[in-house]
């Protein structure tokens, strides 16, 4: 099935012009041999971003590198590859993993069950096409119209077959589906403003963030020693949430209200502030003295 969006590359152009009978007939059938293998790893690579990274740094960068270092001795060797592994590890695969698992964690909260968007991906490409494709068109309801356009251009392979949407769907079905994007699209104003005015602007939570930065005044005017300072200004951001929800029975807001289903979406963007949280964590131990400020920086 489909399952990129917005990549672009010279297999698309070759096969477009085939149809379904000689694509089957074009399509070479490798059996055994290092030119099979070679072609599963690159077609691997294709499919998987993070492992192409990881394979074109290891080529490219770590094993030269540690292959000039090692002509010196073999302890500078082992020095370089750990050093350009590290980097490939910290700075590109671990961030990926908690991309995936960020992305995973909106697809389980967002989309319908069943669904699963985390590993599909876009680039600039596709986003400069939707953009033209808008600017273009002249019909009344652009935004419909796009998407229609946008419906229609959708192309990829199941196996060797080439499949495109405006092949595959009538012209109706694409006006139908375009029609209830549409409607979903326009839908979302409606849901923001449900949500702003049944939650009455976030209001549970602004009534406990005065009262908890009204704590934090009075711990940090205590004249306590640095660590318990910071230690107590962490513990009063703890009862936000019950507090919240005690609030919101008391003005008659349901702070879990599951109606809308922009909740899920707003729950998940609160909960990702935790992230967040260990910056706070490093600051209290590496620059105490500035813990307060970080905090304020990033929850005030």
């Amino acid at each position: 099935m489909i399952n990129k969006i917005g990549v672009e590359n010279s297999i698309n152009s070759k096969y477009s012009a085939l149809d379904n009978k000689q694509q089957d007939s074009y399509s070479p059938n490798f059996r055994g041999g290092i030119i099979p293998a070679i072609l599963q790893g690159v077609q691997m690579c294709e499919q998987n971003p993070m492992i192409n990274v990881a394979v074109i740094d290891m080529f490219s960068a770590i094993l030269p590198r540690t292959f000039v270092e090692s002509l010196t001795n073999w302890f500078a060797g082992f020095e370089a590859f750990r050093r350009e592994s590290s980097g490939l590890i910290v700075n590109c695969m671990i961030p990926s993993v908690i991309t995936l698992g960020i992305a995973k964690l909106l697809n389980s909260s967002i989309m319908p069950e069943g669904t699963n968007m985390a590993a599909c991906w876009a680039d600039s490409n596709m986003i400069n096409k939707f953009s033209d494709i808008y600017t273009k068109s002249s019909a009344t309801d652009k935004v419909k119209d796009s998407l229609k356009s946008i419906l229609g251009n959708i192309e990829g392979y199941e196996g060797s077959k080439h499949l495109a949407f405006k092949d595959i769907l009538t012209e109706e079905e694409l006006e139908r589906f375009a029609e209830r994007l549409n409607e979903l699209t326009l839908g979302l104003d409606e849901l923001r403003e449900d949500m702003r005015v049944s939650q009455r602007g976030g209001f549970p939570f602004i009534a406990v963030s005065v009262i908890i930065w009204g704590l934090i005044a009075v711990v940090t005017s205590l004249g306590l020693p640095q660590f318990r300072e910071n230690l107590l200004v962490l513990c009063c951001a703890c009862p936000l949430l019950p507090l919240a929800y005690v609030v919101g029975k008391i003005v008659k807001i349901d702070i879990f209200d599951r109606s809308n289903p922009l909740w899920r979406i707003g729950i998940t963007a609160t909960c990702n502030q935790i992230i967040y949280l260990l910056i706070v964590m490093w600051a209290y131990r590496a620059a105490p003295d500035k813990m307060l400020m970080v905090y304020a920086m990033i929850f005030g």
